[in-house]
């Protein structure tokens, strides 16, 4: 009998592993949206639970109502199960914890989409802005690639069969036309490799993307939009965590769980530590070292007001809606600053590739020219030797 368990305790782990669940954004913002709603209307969540395994249809959904439905049963808090189920990020969860204790869970799971709903707006401007870029710079590099690898040294191996004086940028352009030919089957992999393993380090690696943070804060532009777009996040969930009862140094603990971005993790770490040593706001501020570059001066005038006037949830929501409205600005200002620079980088690539095979072509025409000079060369008289004419008039 315990077999047979493990046995099947064993079949529902792999099940689990292979079964898509509730991740997908799309089902979390309709599950959390449908029991936001039905709890303000007065429904029990068991008979919200049964409506929603009623309509859905994906099996792996299914399987984690019924789990939910059994947690809940067996007198599983709501925010547990939501835990259990990693059904939302760490800091969603005191909304729900804060809203079950207080009876305003309703109120808070309409929180928790609408900050979803801003996230994932937020994520898709970034990949909006970041796509034309991208996708011009990836079919540019394949172009390169394919160009010298295969398409300029044939053109190149006509020139050396001319044997004609080649300019400079040709003869580069040739020498590494002829590695990457030569050497194609190892390099384009390894090229390809590396920058995929540059990337993954720079921007995925848990313990070294911080570089790649600290280098995309180097570019001026990108600073800009990663500062806005995290001041946004930061406005915005502060405030719904303030109004749900969570202290100051308790929401900006759960904002460094929000966020990816190291050099915000540790200020919000910093500010929380000094908050609760009894710091003003201002001194703490003043003390953090190049404050200037993660947060300016008119947001935080607005947190040390709040602090003092006792109103920082609302000066938390406007530097979210400013940051917002600057963080749509500024997508706009990159997009249009990429597609001119995109252009220019095309353009002076295909020039070079062009004067590099265009050049020789002089050096060609110019000896077709003297070749056809040369076939009907004028008749020159030659000069006769005195001693030759001496000799003639001797005989006569």
């Amino acid at each position: 009998m315990e077999k047979k368990e493990k046995e099947i305790s064993f079949f529902q782990k792999l099940k689990k592993v292979f079964t898509t669940e509730i991740g997908s954004g799309g089902f979390k913002k309709y599950f959390f949206e449908s029991l936001a709603t039905m709890l303000a209307s007065g429904i029990d969540i068991r008979t919200i639970l049964k409506d929603l395994k009623a309509e859905t249809k994906n099996k792996g959904d299914l399987a984690l109502i019924t789990r939910m439905q059994v947690a809940i049963e067996n007198g599983t808090p709501i925010w547990r199960v939501a835990k259990d189920e990693k059904l939302v990020a760490e800091h969603y969860l005191a909304l729900i914890r804060i809203g079950e204790m207080s009876g305003s869970l309703p109120e808070n799971l309409d929180t928790i989409v609408t900050q979803i709903d801003r996230d994932r707006d937020f994520q898709n401007k970034l990949r909006s802005a970041s796509l034309y870029p991208s996708l011009i710079g990836i079919l540019l590099f394949i172009v390169v690639i394919v160009l010298m690898t295969f398409v300029f040294p044939k053109i190149t191996g006509v020139y050396d069969s001319l044997n004609i004086e080649l300019p400079t940028i040709t003869k580069v352009m040739m020498a590494i036309g002829d590695f990457f030919s030569e050497n194609a089957a190892w390099f384009i992999p390894t090229i390809f490799t590396t920058v995929f393993l540059i990337f993954y380090f720079l921007f995925m690696h848990p313990k070294t993307k911080k570089y790649g943070q600290m280098l995309m804060f180097k570019v001026p532009a990108i600073k800009s939009l990663i500062q806005e777009l995290e001041l946004a996040r930061f406005g915005y969930l502060l405030n719904s965590l303030l109004r749900a009862g969570v202290t100051f140094p308790e929401a900006l603990k759960l904002l460094v769980e929000s966020t990816s971005l190291y050099q915000y993790k540790n200020l919000y770490e910093f500010i929380a530590y000094y908050i609760e040593k009894g710091y003003s706001m201002d001194v703490i501020m003043e003390a953090y070292p190049n404050i200037n570059k993660l947060i300016p001066l008119y947001p935080r005038q607005l947190l040390i007001n709040g602090v003092r006037a006792r109103k920082l949830h609302e000066n938390a929501l406007k530097i979210g809606e400013i940051y917002q409205k600057k963080n749509e600005l500024t997508l706009k200002d990159i997009g249009t600053l990429f597609e001119p620079a995109l252009l220019i980088i095309i353009w002076i690539g295909v020039s070079i590739f062009a004067i590099s095979v265009i050049m020789p072509m002089y050096s060609i025409l110019g000896n077709l020219t003297d070749i056809s000079s040369g076939g009907n060369p004028q008749t020159q008289v030659e000069e006769v030797p005195e001693d030759v004419i001496n000799d003639v008039n001797q005989l006569e």
